[in-house]
């Protein structure tokens, strides 16, 4: 799910709304295991959209790489830069 949330944009009070993408959006884009999700995700990426992604969602995600599909540490850092 990419939703909308409103972000400070660096001048007091000024707002923006930025796209906000969840941890199922970030898991399809690295394990490309739906062709037509992964495209969307790449996609959106391609866009040059101002994105934002919560330590959250990272956390849950590098959780879901490590321990359910057993990919190593060194791999997800190698796909994940931040």
């Amino acid at each position: 799910t990419v939703r909308r949330c409103r972000v400070m944009d660096g001048q007091p009070g000024w707002r923006t709304t930025v796209a906000s993408i969840d941890t199922n959006v970030l898991l399809r884009w690295v394990m490309d295991d739906v062709p037509e999700h992964t495209a969307r995700v790449a996609a959106l990426f391609a866009s040059g959209e101002r994105l934002r992604v919560d330590d959250a969602t990272l956390m849950e995600a590098v959780y879901v790489l490590e321990r359910v599909k057993k990919i190593s540490r060194e791999r997800i850092v190698d796909t994940i830069k931040i």
